[in-house]
């Protein structure tokens, strides 16, 4: 495994995956709760079963980087900026996207493998410094 990943993500790989105008882009509206119907279909019309990282960006500013299901964490991103939780938990995530409205690029690749996915979301958090993670 090891060598696998050392050959897999050598230096340029590296730069690749940093480099977000690689990677695929959907537009995301978070305005809240009327669009939500509409919007949820257009997500998962979008990722279906896909697993894979995600950016979240906006003018330029990074403000999360995630790894899942790549409809159901967008979804929840989605959910959260309108809907509060009785779980103490999600608290954090509500403030954060209902502070964060607006138009998103999702930037995103599928990588199946979870380890492969743990790996490149630490990474791209370390370098990129997403807005979530300053709170």
């Amino acid at each position: 495994m090891k060598n696998r990943f050392e050959v897999s993500y050598n230096e340029n790989t590296l730069i690749s995956l940093i480099n977000l105008d690689d990677w695929n882009v959907f537009q995301i509206e978070h305005t809240g709760y009327l669009q939500r119907i509409t919007t949820t279909r257009k997500i998962y019309n979008e990722f279906q079963s896909l697993s894979g990282v995600y950016v979240y960006e906006k003018q330029g500013v990074i403000y999360y980087v995630g790894e899942g299901n790549l409809a159901d964490r967008i979804r929840q991103h989605y959910t959260e900026s309108y809907s509060t939780t009785k779980r103490k938990q999600h608290e954090k995530w509500y403030k954060f996207f209902s502070s964060n409205l607006g138009l998103f690029n999702v930037h995103w690749i599928n990588v199946e493998d979870k380890y492969e996915r743990t790996a490149i979301e630490s990474m791209l958090t370390i370098v990129l410094e997403p807005e979530f993670n300053k709170i």
